[in-house]
């Protein structure tokens, strides 16, 4: 199964949401019950649902900033290598500590260095945007990168 990045609006949780139950860009947050939009992003099989989590977990326990999470993002996005990701994630962990939990889960998957830090790229993105800017897609068909 194939699942959505999703954010909430009522509860402002970045989380899955099951494609099957995504219509129109649209589901139920599984937090609070509100409405989750799917983010423009890859879609995460359901190998990488564990995965995509625990970077969620490090990610909120980091408490960074919203400028600084935008930062990030855009750093990691312009990575070229796995290599280059890893280096510029030790980086931020060396300015914001809190953020060391990324780097085991990261690591621990470098077969999938790639889609990992596309997710983590997307989570502080999300968590950088103003909720009246949040980025959504509707309607559009998703595919997994793998």
């Amino acid at each position: 199964m194939i699942f959505l990045p999703a954010s909430c609006d009522r509860c402002g949780e970045v989380g899955l949401i099951p494609g099957p139950e995504c219509v129109d860009g649209r589901a139920t947050c599984e937090t609070c019950g509100g409405l989750a939009f799917a983010l423009v992003g890859p879609a995460v099989p359901e190998s990488d649902v564990l995965l995509f989590n625990e970077l969620c977990w490090a990610i909120e326990q980091s408490s960074l900033a919203a400028a600084d999470a935008a930062q990030l993002a855009l750093a990691l996005s312009d990575a070229t290598t796995p290599g280059e990701g890893m280096e510029l994630l030790d980086l931020a962990v060396t300015w914001f500590p809190s953020l060391s939990p990324l780097r085991p889960a990261l690591a621990a998957n470098l077969t999938r260095t790639r889609h990992a830090f596309s997710m983590v790229g997307l989570i502080l993105a999300e968590r950088s945007a103003s909720r009246s800017a949040k980025r959504r897609i509707q309607g559009a068909p998703f595919a997994a990168e793998r």
